[in-house]
């Protein structure tokens, strides 16, 4: 037995297997293809965290307008009038009682055909 080990362990010595063309061609891209992968995970994650980063920025710039709004008096329609116009209601047609009212009585009147 130990003659026919000797022989294969010959044999297997001498043999270079040589494996075909297109196993080299398949090894590569599956390594082009890992590394690309790990360059998409890169670059998923730093599109993951930078959205974090966005979403916060949003959130604060809302809570810091609603809070400013929420603190400072509402000014709306409060105005400071510098000088009051002195009107003669009674020689001016435009802000006249007679004028309003037939304004008013004209906004009534509607066209049928």
């Amino acid at each position: 037995m130990s003659d026919s080990y000797d022989h294969i362990k010959s044999i297997s010595k001498e043999f270079q297997p040589t494996p075909p063309p297109m196993a080299w061609h398949r090894i590569e891209q599956r390594l082009s293809d890992v590394q690309s992968k790990t360059k998409r995970n890169r670059l998923n994650l730093i599109r993951f965290w930078f959205s974090i980063a966005a979403s916060l920025m949003i959130i604060i710039t809302c809570t810091y307008v609603i809070y400013q709004e929420s603190v400072s008096p509402q000014t709306y329609g409060v105005e400071y009038v510098a000088e009051w116009e002195d009107l003669d209601i009674q020689q001016d047609y435009l802000y006249s009682i007679e004028n309003a009212r037939s304004i008013n009585n004209a906004s009534k009147f509607s066209f049928q055909n």
